[in-house]
């Protein structure tokens, strides 16, 4: 019996182990949505206050958005070519931009450069 214990509540530690290992397997990460970039690269500047509900870019722009005069540049490379993301994913900590939802559109260019 006391065997039976120990081995049920070792299979319940490394269950929950196991579990919590893989916790951040599922997580979004802002490297799915492309990459920080330098201001110099940016395509074009959105502006980014706290009336601001939506923006929308297109995948392959290099985009400096100013946050409340903070600014913050990004490259979108989506794998999947569009989609849709909350601003905040992609922010560093120190930016905040709750309920702002980037539309990012498909790039013919994009689709020429993966198609070959």
């Amino acid at each position: 019996m006391k065997i039976t214990k120990s081995l049920f509540a070792f299979a319940l530690a490394a269950s929950a182990f196991a579990m919590n290992a893989n916790a951040g397997v599922f997580d979004v990460s802002p490297k799915i949505y492309g990459a920080p970039a330098t201001a110099s690269a940016a395509q074009r500047v959105i502006e980014i206050t706290p009336e601001t509900k939506s923006v929308q870019v297109t995948n392959g722009e290099t985009i400096q958005f100013n946050i409340n005069g903070t600014p913050f540049t990004w490259k979108f490379d989506l794998y999947h070519q569009e989609g849709v993301l909350d601003l905040a994913t992609i922010l560093p900590a120190e930016l905040q931009a709750t309920g702002v939802k980037v539309y990012v559109g498909e790039s013919p260019e994009y689709r020429e450069m993966y198609r070959n």
